[in-house]
């Protein structure tokens, strides 16, 4: 077989082998989503100043419970007159859970607001809203990884606190409240709440239908939109819409579809609002991985379905018969004018060898 047609196909072998490696190497691709879900999940790339604008917006709260904390430091403060005033003195109070039990938790009746001035880097949150049964809603958000105390400020002079596996205690040594406890809080001084082991669960019960919305975009990583049963886990999406930019591919988001997003990768959320039982994301991000319900196919286009996408594989093609014909004509040139000299030569040479 002569040279040029083997040199011929091993271009064209060598030209299948790399389409095929484009046809199973995976693009990183650009997402933009609109998603609706029940809980969310994140942690914190950059601090955050004032979630979703807390401290303005939960007022209308009907009470707050507090749980997973080391301690509250609740300022300066006397028992109300019907909780017998003796037993009380002006000074600072404090509520602790019993043998530090992470599962206590302190329920608030009043008009108590968080003060999140800033959730600093790293900070893991999940935070789920559902609908009670007997009217109403319930937010529950879950701080993990957070080591600095946040603040709650009281809204009224008289703050009523229900104890569950956890001691108020009074200023006079040895006087403490193991059942609900009204106190007189003096010139409404913030109380400090301070995590345990970085973990912090507030969850806010609502008479009517809360609205809550994040001003500023937020960039996480780890976005996760699931929901953590007894026996199972379950998607927490009852809706959306998700693009692929560099296959312009849409694809719907049904209740319960299950959406697996690269849990190393950097997401810009640019809208976060809650709204009755849903919280509203819109995202948007490069990913390496993207899968969607149980299929373990990913969902971003491969290097080659982004070249036909973008018409790159016909630029390709053309320019791989360019290169083909542009080396065959080379090649036949050469080869006439090696032929020319070879004629050439002979001619010389018989010449040379002619008697005279």
């Amino acid at each position: 077989m002569p040279k040029r047609i083997q040199l011929l196909w091993l271009l064209s072998a060598l030209l299948l082998a790399v389409l095929y490696l484009l046809s199973i190497w995976t693009k990183p691709g650009y997402v933009v989503a609109e998603v609706n879900a029940s809980e969310v999940r994140f942690k914190l790339d950059t601090a955050v100043h004032n979630l979703m604008q807390l401290n303005r917006r939960l007022g209308q709260a009907q009470s707050i419970s507090v749980g997973r904390f080391a301690f509250i430091t609740l300022g300066e403060g006397v028992v109300a007159a019907e909780e017998e005033p003796e037993n009380g003195t002006l000074g600072v109070w404090q509520i602790q859970p019993e043998e530090e039990d992470v599962s206590t938790h302190t329920t608030v009746f009043s008009d108590l607001l968080p003060d999140f001035e800033t959730l600093p880097k790293d900070t893991e949150i999940r935070m789920a809203v559902r609908e009670r049964r007997l009217g109403g809603y319930e937010l529950r958000m879950e701080l993990t990884n957070l080591h600095e105390g946040i603040f709650l400020t009281p809204q009224h002079d008289t703050v009523h606190i229900k104890p569950k596996r956890a001691q108020v205690h009074a200023p006079k040594e040895g006087v403490t409240f193991e059942e609900e406890v009204y106190i007189n809080t003096t010139h409404q001084l913030p109380w400090q709440l301070i995590p345990q082991e970085g973990q912090l669960v507030l969850t806010f019960t609502f008479d009517g239908q809360p609205v809550l919305q994040e001003e500023d975009v937020m960039f996480v990583s780890g976005l996760k939109f699931n929901t953590i049963l007894p026996d199972r886990e379950r998607s927490s999406i009852l809706s959306g819409t998700l693009r692929i930019e560099e296959s312009d591919t849409e694809v719907d988001l049904g209740r319960n579809s299950w959406m697996h997003l690269g849990q190393d990768d950097t997401w810009e959320i640019t809208s976060l609002a809650l709204s009755r039982d849903a919280f509203h994301l819109f995202f948007e991000g490069q990913t390496n991985q993207l899968e969607l319900s149980y299929s373990k196919r990913n969902y971003l286009p491969t290097v080659l379905e982004w070249l036909v996408n973008n018409n790159y594989l016909l630029l390709l093609f053309n320019s791989y018969m360019i290169v083909i014909g542009i080396y065959l004509s080379v090649t036949d040139r050469y080869r006439d004018e090696k032929k020319k000299e070879d004629e050439e030569e002979e001619k010389e040479a018989e010449t040379e060898v002619k008697p005279n």
